[in-house]
């Protein structure tokens, strides 16, 4: 039986390593944004032209999100990898559809920083735009 198992995780193995590469790939780019996204936070705080900051900081979640759906796209072939050499029922998918479910956890959530950036964005321009005509009197 041991060695069944070692087969089904050489054949894994084998079968995903192209998810695995695609996955290690999004991961360390996702890394690159976070950072340039601190930097984004802290250029923020230091004033400086906001909308122009702002406009930044959407570019970077925007590559953010585009990064976090090829990580989910990965992670949804190694899934349908598991089922399909480990069965519908084993722990490796449960491990596996888990790890998919934190990757499109981690989407959402930068859907939602989108979201509330362009909010900012919007509410930045009009705010400037009132405050030009106000001066414009």
């Amino acid at each position: 039986m041991a060695s069944a198992k070692n087969e089904a995780k050489i054949k894994f193995t084998a079968e995903t390593t192209e998810f695995n590469k695609a996955i290690q790939s999004a991961n360390a780019y996702l890394k690159q944004l976070r950072s340039e996204l601190q930097l984004n936070a802290t250029e923020m705080k230091n004033g400086g032209d906001q909308t122009e900051t702002l406009k930044e900081k959407f570019r970077l979640l925007s590559e953010q999100f585009d990064t976090a759906g090829l990580k989910v796209e990965a992670m949804r072939g190694k899934v349908a990898a598991a089922v399909a050499i480990y069965g519908e029922g084993s722990n490796e998918v449960a491990k596996w559809r888990a790890e998919l479910a934190n990757a499109e956890n981690v989407q959402e959530k930068v859907r939602q920083q989108l979201e509330q950036c362009s909010a900012e964005i919007t509410r930045n321009v009009t705010a400037t735009g009132n405050a030009q005509s106000a001066y414009a009197k």
